[in-house]
């Protein structure tokens, strides 16, 4: 199945930049607020901006048509999780100085947006340009869901701190963002969801045995694959 996006972007695409750049400041704002009065921990801010930048990266395919501006606020957002993670600046993107965790998720991000837009613009069938949402939602999710609600709930450590409860909603979340995906970019049949199910658990999986500081880029490449496959065999 070939997904239909727009030949043309609805608006002028240094808008959508704009919008996108706006909306996502303002996430890291509303978080960093909450984390500052003590409302939330450091941790929980830094799931509440990924969660909260899923709008955007599901609005992509749809806003742009060109790869350099599809690639521009994703590569603005890596330039400053680099500086935060140098110099401690924004602590709703990382706790501490020296965590990688959230570059790694701008690095996945920038390479899925850059291979989605520019092979499709080469000609490359099918249009790759969700591959970007196919990468940055299960990951985001079952980060995510294994973090929020295993620090809450989570009893009974697998491995590197992960909890069982962590664990079983990461993978939960991961198939849920994979379902979800699947219907916004109208994909029927059983192909697309059973790979969705597959993928969606093994990126639960890659979240578990995966360190810490490269939980984000190993889980957003086994979500990428799981996504690549379902644009090409869906």
């Amino acid at each position: 199945m070939n997904v239909q996006l727009p030949t043309t972007p609805p608006i002028p695409q240094i808008y959508s930049v704009a919008y996108i750049v706006a909306f996502v400041f303002l996430v890291m704002g509303i978080a960093e607020q909450f984390r500052s009065r003590g409302v939330i921990s450091s941790m929980a801010s830094r799931k509440i901006v990924g969660l909260g930048v899923v709008p955007c990266i599901l609005a992509g395919p749809w806003l742009f048509t060109d790869w350099y501006w599809a690639i521009s606020a994703p590569a603005l957002f890596l330039i400053l999780t680099a500086f935060s993670m140098r110099f401690g600046l924004i602590s709703s993107l990382d706790a501490e100085r020296g965590r990688f965790g959230a570059v790694a998720f701008a690095i996945v991000l920038c390479a899925s947006v850059f291979i989605g837009w520019f092979f499709t613009e080469m000609g490359r069938e099918p249009d790759l340009r969700p591959l970007a949402v196919f990468c940055i939602l299960p990951s985001i999710f079952t980060d995510g869901f294994s973090c929020l609600i295993g620090m809450r709930f989570g009893r009974g450590e697998l491995m590197h701190g992960r909890s069982k409860i962590g664990t079983a909603a990461g993978i939960v979340g991961g198939v849920s963002a994979f379902v979800v995906v699947n219907l916004v970019f109208g994909f029927t049949g059983w192909v697309p969801y059973l790979l969705g199910i597959g993928f969606g658990v093994a990126t639960g999986f890659t979240e578990l045995v995966s360190p810490i500081q490269l939980d984000n880029l190993t889980t957003g490449v086994v979500a990428g694959i799981g996504g690549y496959l379902i644009l090409t065999l869906g």
